[in-house]
C-alpha cells in the first residue's frame, strides 16, 4: 500500500484524530482572545446596543407600493390615471344571507343601513350598492332619477321591481349583485392622498367596526370584507403574525437543535446569544438606515438566525472535540479556529454576495431583505469569531470527543461506500441534473394576489368567498381618449367605446365592465318611454351631451360621473373586473385588448391597461429576468471568493458542480410538483448561492489540509474531511432546512414557497456534498491508482 493510502477496515480512524497541530498565528490569536476577553465581551455588547438603539426608528410600510419602484413605468401610469378619474382603492362589504336571497326586506335595509353608514369611513369619498343605485324611469315627458330601494317598508310588489330592475341591469349584475340574487355588495372608495401610511390598517379596522355594529351579530346574515384596502391591510397583518410567531418558534427550533447536535446547553446559549445578538443589530441598523420592515424583508430576522447558526456549529463543534481529546482551553480554540477560521470567512463571504445580488432585484422590499440580511450575516461572523471564542476562554468547559459513535460509524460507512461506488454516484448524478433539466421548462411565473396568503387568512377566506359567489377584486381600466374637448359626445367615439366594451365581456375571466355607454343606453331607452327598442346609444351628439348632463344634475353628491368622465370631456374610462386571473392570463388579455383597440379605434384610443394586479405581473417578470443576471453576477464573484481561497484552480472550478446541482435540481423538483414560481422565489437561487457553498467550502478545505499539508492520498483526504466536518455539515444542514421550515409555515404564502423552495435546495446540496463532491474529487486525478 502507498503511503498515505488506507482501507475502510484498517485506519478509517485515523482520518479521524489525525491532524496537524495548530499554526502558530492562531495560537497567538487565541491568546488574545483569551487575554482581552472582558473587553471584546463588552464591546460586542455595547455594538449590539448601539445598534439595536436603531429598532425605536424602525417602521413597517403594508402598502403594497413597497413593492415597487417609484420609477415604475405601470405604476406611473397609474397615478396619472388616477389624477383624471378617482382612486381606485376600494372595499367591498359582501352581505350574504343565510337564507341565499338578497331580494328580502331584511337584507336590503341591511344593506341600506350599510351604505349610509361607509359614507362616514375615514378617507371615504364614494359609496355604492345596490339600495343607492340611481335608478332611472321615465315619467312622461320627464326623466326621474332616484335610488333604486327607496326605504326599509318594502312589500312584495316593490321588492320583485328591485329584484328585477338589479338582475337585468349591467351596471349592477356580476358588480353589486350576483346573477342569481343570493348575493349582495356595498362598494366603498376612499383616496388616501394626505392619508397616514397606516390609512389601510386604520380603514380595515373601522370597516370591521362598522360591520358588527350594523349587523349587531346577526346569525341570519354573512358578512365578507374584500377589495384592495383590505389586501394592504392583509400584509402588515400577516407580518406582524409572523413575527409573533416565526421568531418565538425559530428560537425554540434552535435551541432544540442544538442540545440535541452538540450535546450542550451551553452552546446551544452562546449560539442563541450571537443570532439573538446578529439579527437585533441588523434591525436596528435598518432603522438608524430608514430601511422599513415590508412583507418581504419581514423574513430578515428568521433567515438570519437561520444562516448565523452554521459559522457557530462549526466553531463549537471543533472546540468541543479538541476539549474533549484533552486539550487545553486556548489551545482548543487555537486548533478549531485554525480548521474553521479561512472556511467561516468564505462561507460568510459568499452569503453576503449572495443576498447582495439581492440588489438587482426591481422590486425595492427585496432589495429591503437583501441588505438586512446581508448586514446580519456580516454582525453573525464577527460576533462568531470575536465574541464566542471570548465567551470559551472563560471556562473549563468540556463536551463530547466525537459526538454519537453511532453517527462517526455511519460517517465512516457512508463515506467507503462513496469511495467504491463513486462512478454509479457520477452517472446518478449526472441522470438526476438532466431529468432536472428536463422539468425546468415546466415552471411558469405566475402570482395571484389572494395566494399571497394562507388559507387560514381571513382576508383570503372572504376574497374567495367573494369571487365564487359574486365578482372579482381584479380590475384593469383603459382611459380612452377622443382626440378633442368633449369628445366623449360624439356617437362614432361612443359606438367604438361600446364595441371594445362588448368584446372584453367575450374573453375569458372577465366578470364585469363597465362604461359610460352603459348608462347612456339606458337614459336613452328611459327618454323614449322605457322602450326596450331604444336600449341603444343615441345617435347624434347634442343627445348624448345632454342625457350625461341631465344625469350629473339629478344624481346625489358623490355619486356623479366624475370618475367616469374626464372633467374636460375629452376621454371616457372603461373598468374591467376579472376572476383569479394568473399573470400569464392576465397579460394576454391585455395584449389582445391592445390588438383590438389598434384595429378597430383611431390612434388616440390606442390605450393601455392600467391597474395594481398588470404592474405586479409584469414586476414579476422583470424581477425574474433581473434577477437572472443578479444570480450571474454572485455566481461569478462566489466562484472566484471560493478558487483564490482554496488557491486551486481545478479544485475551485470543480467546487461550481455541486454549488449549482441543488438549485437545479430544486427547481426541477418543483417544475415537477408546483409548476409555478411567484415574484418571491425568482430571488431564490441567487439567495441560496452563498449559503449552499458552506458545506462544499467546509468539506474542500480539510480535504486539501490532508492532501497539502498532510501529504495524504485522495482516498484518505475525502474519509479525513467526512470524519472532520462530517457531523456539523449535517447538523447545520439540518438546522437549516428547519428553520426555513418554520418559514414554511408562514400565514403568509409567498414566505411559504420561499421557505419550501430553500429548505429543499439546502438538503439537496447537503446530499451533493455528500455525494457528488467526493466522487468528483475522487476522480480528478485519474493517474493516482486508489485502493478498493
Amino acid at each position: 500500500m502507498r503511503r498515505g493510502e488506507i482501507s475502510d477496515a484498517g485506519g478509517a480512524a485515523r482520518s479521524a484524530s489525525l491532524k496537524p497541530p495548530p499554526r502558530r498565528i492562531w495560537r497567538r490569536y487565541a491568546a488574545f482572545v483569551a487575554g482581552y476577553r472582558h473587553w471584546l465581551l463588552v464591546a460586542g455588547l455595547l455594538v449590539t446596543a448601539l445598534c439595536g438603539a436603531g429598532l425605536a426608528q424602525l417602521r413597517i410600510n403594508a402598502d403594497y407600493r413597497a413593492f415597487l419602484d417609484p420609477a415604475d413605468p405601470r405604476l406611473l401610469a397609474l397615478d396619472a390615471f388616477e389624477k383624471v378619474y378617482s382612486h381606485n382603492e376600494q372595499v367591498l362589504i359582501v352581505v350574504a344571507p343565510v337564507g341565499g336571497d338578497v331580494f328580502t326586506s331584511r337584507a336590503l335595509g341591511l344593506i341600506r343601513k350599510l351604505t349610509e353608514a361607509a359614507w362616514r369611513l375615514p378617507f371615504a369619498v364614494r359609496v355604492d350598492s345596490l339600495t343607492n343605485f340611481q335608478d332611472s324611469q321615465a315619467a312622461g315627458d320627464e326623466l326621474i332619477i332616484a335610488p333604486l330601494v327607496g326605504g326599509d317598508a318594502l312589500d312584495a310588489k316593490e321588492i320583485a321591481r328591485i329584484r328585477k330592475v338589479a338582475l337585468n341591469s349591467p351596471a349592477l349584475r356580476g358588480r353589486l349583485v350576483s346573477p342569481h340574487g343570493d348575493v349582495g355588495a356595498v362598494s366603498v372608495r376612499f383616496n388616501f392622498e394626505r392619508a397616514p401610511p397606516e390609512h389601510a390598517e386604520q380603514v380595515a379596522a373601522a370597516v370591521r367596526a362598522l360591520t358588527a355594529r350594523v349587523t349587531g351579530g346577526a346569525r341570519d346574515v354573512r358578512i365578507h370584507l374584500t377589495g384592495n384596502v383590505l389586501l394592504d391591510a392583509a400584509f402588515p397583518e400577516a407580518t406582524m403574525a409572523d413575527l409573533r410567531t416565526l421568531v418565538p418558534l425559530m428560537y425554540l427550533v434552535i435551541a432544540i437543535s442544538l442540545v440535541v447536535f452538540l450535546r450542550s446547553w451551553r452552546g446551544a446559549a452562546l449560539t442563541l446569544g450571537v443570532v439573538g445578538f446578529s439579527a437585533l443589530s441588523a434591525l436596528g441598523i435598518a432603522g438608524w438606515f430608514g430601511l422599513p420592515i415590508t412583507a418581504a424583508s419581514a423574513d430578515a430576522p428568521t433567515i438570519i438566525m437561520t444562516i448565523a447558526i452554521a459559522d457557530c456549529v462549526h466553531l463549537l463543534t471543533g472546540y468541543l472535540s479538541a476539549r474533549g481529546t484533552g486539550h487545553a482551553v486556548v489551545d482548543a480554540i487555537a486548533d478549531s479556529i485554525d480548521a474553521n477560521f479561512w472556511p467561516i470567512t468564505v462561507t460568510s463571504l459568499t452569503t453576503l454576495v449572495g443576498f447582495l445580488s439581492l440588489n438587482f432585484s426591481d422590486s425595492p422590499a427585496f432589495r429591503g431583505l437583501g441588505n438586512i440580511t446581508a448586514t446580519g450575516v456580516a454582525l453573525a461572523y464577527v460576533y462568531t469569531v470575536l465574541t464566542i471564542p471570548a465567551l470559551l476562554a472563560y471556562g473549563s468547559w468540556r463536551g463530547p470527543v466525537h459526538g454519537s459513535a453511532g453517527t462517526a460509524a455511519a460517517l465512516r460507512s457512508f463515506a467507503g461506500c462513496v469511495i467504491r461506488h463513486r462512478r454509479a454516484v457520477l452517472v446518478a448524478g449526472g441522470v438526476a441534473v438532466l431529468a432536472a433539466a428536463f422539468m425546468l421548462p415546466r415552471i411558469t411565473i405566475n402570482d395571484r394576489f389572494v395566494d399571497y396568503f394562507d388559507k387560514s387568512i381571513p382576508f383570503r377566506q372572504d376574497t374567495e368567498f367573494v369571487m365564487s359567489h359574486l365578482t372579482g377584486i381584479y380590475r384593469i381600466h383603459y382611459s380612452l381618449d377622443s382626440g378633442a374637448a368633449n369628445g366623449v359626445h360624439d356617437p362614432a367615439y361612443l359606438k367604438r367605446v361600446d364595441a371594445f366594451a362588448q368584446w372584453l365581456r367575450a374573453q375569458p375571466g372577465v366578470i364585469h365592465v363597465d362604461a359610460v355607454t352603459e348608462l347612456l343606453k339606458r337614459l336613452n331607452r328611459n327618454l323614449h318611454g322605457d322602450d326596450p327598442r331604444w336600449y341603444r346609444l343615441p345617435e347624434e351628439r347634442t343627445q348624448a351631451a345632454q342625457y350625461l348632463l341631465v344625469y350629473q344634475m339629478s344624481v346625489p353628491y358623490g355619486l356623479d360621473l366624475n370618475d367616469t368622465v374626464s372633467v374636460d370631456g375629452r376621454a371616457s374610462r372603461v373598468t374591467v373586473t376579472l376572476g383569479n386571473l394568473d399573470n400569464l392570463s392576465l397579460k394576454a388579455l391585455t395584449k389582445r385588448a391592445d390588438r383590438w383597440l389598434v384595429a378597430h379605434t383611431p390612434a388616440p384610443m390606442h390605450a393601455q391597461a392600467v391597474g395594481t394586479p398588470l404592474i405586479f405581473a409584469y414586476l414579476a417578470e422583470r424581477n425574474s429576468r433581473a434577477m437572472l443576471r443578479g444570480s450571474g453576477v454572485a455566481f461569478i464573484l462566489i466562484a472566484l471568493i471560493v478558487t483564490i481561497s482554496l488557491r486551486d484552480l481545478r479544485i475551485g472550478l470543480l467546487s461550481l458542480i455541486p454549488n449549482l446541482v441543488p438549485a437545479l435540481l430544486a427547481f426541477g423538483i418543483w417544475g415537477m410538483l408546483v409548476g409555478e414560481v411567484g415574484l418571491a422565489l425568482s430571488v431564490v437561487t441567487a439567495m441560496t448561492l452563498g449559503i449552499v457553498v458552506d458545506d462544499t467550502v467546509h468539506f474542500l478545505g480539510n480535504y486539501l489540509r490532508a492532501r497539502k499539508g498532510m501529504g495524504e492520498s485522495r482516498e484518505f483526504a475525502v474519509r479525513y474531511a467526512f470524519a472532520r466536518v462530517g457531523r456539523p455539515m449535517v447538523y447545520t444542514s439540518v438546522i437549516l432546512v428547519l428553520g426555513f421550515a418554520v418559514l414554511a409555515s408562514s400565514s403568509y404564502a409567498i414566505n411559504q414557497g420561499l421557505g419550501e423552495l430553500t429548505a429543499l435546495i439546502i438538503l439537496v446540496a447537503l446530499v451533493a456534498d455528500f455525494t457528488l463532491l467526493p466522487a468528483l474529487l475522487l476522480r480528478r486525478e485519474s493517474g493516482e491508482r486508489l485502493t478498493r
